[in-house]
């Protein structure tokens, strides 16, 4: 969703750490982030 608001992360909401949350953005394994 491209509105320039927050939105929650479908696939996983909630992460455990900060690390885990920045692999998954790198990932990025829905396209969710970089397209």
């Amino acid at each position: 969703m491209s509105d320039l608001k927050w939105h929650g992360y479908e696939p996983k909401p909630i992460f455990p750490t900060l690390s885990e949350a920045l692999i998954e953005v790198k990932n990025d394994p829905h396209g969710c982030f970089f397209g």
